[in-house]
């Protein structure tokens, strides 16, 4: 259970353009934060939220952090530097309470380099932080129901699971609307809206109090990973170097070898 003077820090991650801000927008204002005007939605491939870092509104005993974009169109040097600000302001916080995956439902991708940003949040937090992830697919617009949508949800895990090499099950997952006013220019009835709406803020409701529940993962000492392409150019570049020195060596023996032959040679 959550001691009641720690707040509890929930962090929103996900891919630039799948609703990331906007849902934590939604929730921020759900939680009762008095100016979210902050939150800085973006509908493309290339984050805004990067140009102003980590976006953060509390209330209560909650506060939310709005992390920028991955898979940013800047490419991995920019997922690198968001990722690094997401661990170091993890850092100062000192404590996790839960990590949301966002993550649209209508393109529900999750993809090697979205499973290389989680597995490079395992590597920075250490493997517990996979207990406290949650999974939110944005844009449900009724289209796929709850059991689709969990099963997709496991899916991702089994992902993850492979990828981070840390045997987990299931994470929670919820489906959100964060626009369904938007439907009536479509001429969906507004009963229909309306019960968007509901679900939608019943779903808030529901991550806030998971999020509460989950024991905090000391993030204090913190280190920023690296991404697999990485470390696997740099295993190279030690194996390249490896083989160099034992080239390098093998001559060196050669050499000796030739000259105590030529020196037998001359001897006899």
């Amino acid at each position: 259970a959550l001691p009641a003077r720690m707040a509890a820090n929930v962090m929103f991650v996900g891919r630039t353009g799948d609703g990331k801000s906007t849902v934590s927008k939604k929730v921020a204002a759900h939680l009762g934060c008095n100016d979210v005007s902050m939150f800085q939605e973006s509908s493309g491939a290339s984050s805004s939220v990067h140009h102003h870092g980590i976006v953060s509104c509390s209330a209560g005993n909650v506060t939310i952090h709005d992390t920028p974009g991955l898979m940013d169109s800047a490419g991995v040097a920019q997922d690198e530097a968001n990722i690094r600000m997401i661990v170091e302001h993890s850092r100062r916080l000192r404590n996790l309470h839960a990590v949301l995956l966002v993550v649209n439902e209508q393109a529900p991708r999750f993809d090697d380099g979205m499973q290389a940003a989680v597995n490079l949040l395992k590597d920075s937090f250490g493997p517990s932080i996979l207990s406290n992830m949650g999974i939110i697919f944005t844009r449900a617009d009724g289209r796929k129901n709850q059991q689709q949508s969990q099963a997709t949800a496991a899916e991702f895990v089994a992902l993850i699971a492979r990828r981070t090499g840390v045997p987990i099950s299931r994470m929670p997952s919820w489906q959100v609307e964060c626009h369904p006013e938007s439907f009536a220019a479509l001429g969906v009835p507004a009963d229909r809206i309306e019960a968007l709406r509901a679900q939608s803020t019943t779903a808030f409701s529901d991550v806030l109090r998971w999020a509460k529940s989950c024991s905090p993962v000391d993030t204090s000492d913190a280190v920023i990973g690296e991404y697999v392409e990485r470390q696997r150019q740099r295993a190279a570049e030690q194996e390249a170097a490896r083989q160099r020195q034992a080239a390098e060596e093998a001559a060196r023996r050669q050499q000796a070898a030739d000259q105590e032959a030529a020196r037998q040679r001359q001897a006899a």
